[in-house]
């Protein structure tokens, strides 16, 4: 008889914080942990539950997801303290860059060409960490940097 192979899904699991930001709605914490929780098993990747705009609120949430057991990807968005990226660069080894909806392509070059080449890249051009790129449609963005995973909404 042949081997029967399993084919496995790799699940990225966003919080949907710039959706439910854009729409009015609130993601209660406690209910994106125990989904987290409960689906484990099939998750091989979940986002912080990130407040747009309040890098301390995010941070904060980081925490509170860590010290339930939970490993969630951090989010550094546009326009926050160079501080917070530093400590994720110090602590994580797959973060996410966001806030980049907003903004046209030669804005966030002008944001992401300093960020790659004077933190997120050795002077190699090399990433020093996985780097997933959230609301990332425009192709020209997509090969101008390393990127290990970037999505989109559209």
């Amino acid at each position: 008889m042949p081997e029967t192979k399993t084919k496995k899904v790799e699940l990225f699991l966003d919080s949907g914080a710039f959706s439910a930001k854009t729409q009015g709605v609130e993601i209660n914490l406690k209910d994106y942990i125990q989904f987290i929780q409960e689906n484990e098993s099939v998750i091989d990747i979940y986002a912080n539950l990130d407040v747009i705009g309040d890098a301390e609120a995010t941070w904060k949430n980081q925490q509170k997801m860590e010290r339930v057991g939970l490993h969630p990807m951090p989010c550094f968005h546009y326009g926050e303290d160079l501080k917070w990226l530093k400590l994720y660069l110090d602590n994580y080894d797959y973060i996410a860059l966001g806030g980049m909806v907003r903004g046209g392509t030669d804005l966030l070059i002008r944001w992401l060409d300093p960020l790659f080449a004077n933190h997120l890249c050795d002077e190699k051009g090399i990433p020093k960490v996985k780097v997933h790129g959230f609301g990332l449609t425009s192709l020209p963005l997509m090969l101008r940097y390393p990127w290990y995973s970037v999505d989109s909404t559209s």
